[in-house]
This record gives C-alpha cells, structure tokens and sequence, in this order.
C-alpha cells in the first residue's frame, strides 16, 4: 500500500490527513481545521510531491477526534486504568495513542496533570498525532493494534478528561504540588541527557523550546530553575534561553 493508499484509506475511515517530516507538517495544515482534506488533495500530497512523507490526523471538533497520549509508564499505568478501552489505539515510540471521539466541548491541545507525578498530552481542537503508517525521526514506525474498520464503536472521550481540560487552573496548580525541586531538575538534566539539545543555528531554537515545554508541563519545573538547567547545560545566551522557557509557559497557560 503506497502513502497515497494509506491516506485515501483514513480518509474513508472520517480522517483528515496532512502530510508531515520529522513532525512538521509541509501544508499549511491550519487551513483545515474547518474543513476536510479531499481525496484529490491527498493523491496530489502523496502521489506527487511528498510520495514518502509521513502524515498526521487533525483533532478537533470539527474532526471528532481527540488522541490521549502517553509517553511514561506512569501515564500508561493511569490511562490503562481510568480510561475506556478503545478500538482504536497505536504503538507510539515511548507509549500508546488513544483515539476518542469529540466530546463536542472544547478541548485544548495541551499537557494535563491528571495525579500527583502523572502527564497526559491531550491532542484535541487545533492539535494534530501523527497516524500510524508513519516513521518517528529515529526510525520507529506508528502502527495500530489491529485492523482499523469504518465499523468501529469509538468511544467518547471520558468524562474525567473533559473537567480536567475545563479547569484551566488544573495545569499550573497541578505541577506546583509535585515533588521537590532538586528531583525535578534531576529528571530534566536525564532528559537533557538523553536528548541533548544541538548547538545553536542547528535546530536549537525548536529544540530548546520543546525541551522547556517538558521541564515546565511534564517534570514540573520552575521557570527560573529551567533557564538555569538549560542555559548551564548548553552555554547558550541566558536572555535568549529565557525567552524560549516564557514562551513555552505562556503556551501551557493557554
């Protein structure tokens, strides 16, 4: 099945594909979120000018679609065990993509504290996941636990994840009561260990704002401590690196 075939094939199951590399998308795929990609539009994306481009799926309201995505064996451990089973689910590098209908409230795309230590990424209006069939960046390929069928009883998404997304105080107050600051930056700088941040003018610029955005959303880290962790770790300009930390608290806050 070529990736032309593969994106015809979501759209006949109520997606809407766009074509991504490395996690970014090649079309201006904000376009889309009132509307539907056209079979034409994905032969022309695949069939002609990205034939081997991964792709991803739009969520949103418009999309009836949000995807709950875990990436630590504690999320894992907690959707396993508060959400419902899903028809359909995908094998991700670091965990699970769960797929849920669109509640009809708004959900935002963001990272929610949901206990004590435990993250969900919440990819839902204006969010996009990346759909199975696709290469991560280091090779691993998205794929789905079992045939996906147009027949498929989707269920919505939980309760509990839709007044976790309505408190938008639930995110800020959530990661302040964690566990104590000198763990924290212990967890970041073995993140920073394993995905160190490349020098600056080589993808520095997204690089450090992702890498702030799991310091601040994921591990709970100050902002002050971040820029400290960072800017210790890389040499990189401390004004520069505080720029990239507010950005990405300014984004968690939305």
């Amino acid at each position: 099945m070529t990736r032309a075939d593969l994106a015809c094939r979501l759209i006949d199951l109520g997606f809407d594909p766009v074509p991504i590399r490395d996690k970014r998308p090649l079309v201006k795929w904000r376009l889309f979120q009132f509307t539907h990609v056209t079979y034409a539009l994905a032969c022309d994306w695949w069939g002609v000018k990205w034939p081997d481009a991964s792709m991803a799926v739009l969520c949103g309201m418009s999309h009836n679609l949000v995807v709950i995505d875990t990436d630590t064996r504690e999320a894992e451990g907690w959707a396993a065990l508060h959400l419902p089973t899903t028809t359909r689910m995908v094998r991700t590098r670091r965990g699970w993509h769960r797929y849920y209908r669109h509640p009809g409230t708004k959900i935002k795309t963001k990272t929610f504290v949901v206990a004590p230590g435990v993250a969900l990424d919440v990819k839902g209006d204006g969010g996009q996941c990346t759909a199975p069939g696709s290469v991560h960046p280091s090779g691993h390929v998205y794929r789905a636990t079992r045939l996906w069928l147009a027949t498929d009883d989707v269920p919505v998404l939980p309760d509990c994840i839709v007044k976790i997304a309505a408190e938008p105080s639930h995110f800020v107050e959530a990661t302040e009561r964690r566990v104590p600051t000198g763990d924290l930056a212990t967890r970041f700088g073995q993140y920073l260990d394993k995905h160190p941040l490349p020098p600056a003018g080589q993808g520095s610029d997204r690089a450090t704002f992702d890498a702030a955005c799991f310091a601040l959303g994921i591990v709970g880290l100050d902002e002050q401590a971040t820029i400290e962790e960072i800017a210790r770790r890389t040499g990189f300009d401390r004004k520069w690196v505080t720029q990239k930390v507010k950005s990405a608290a300014k984004k968690g806050r939305q």
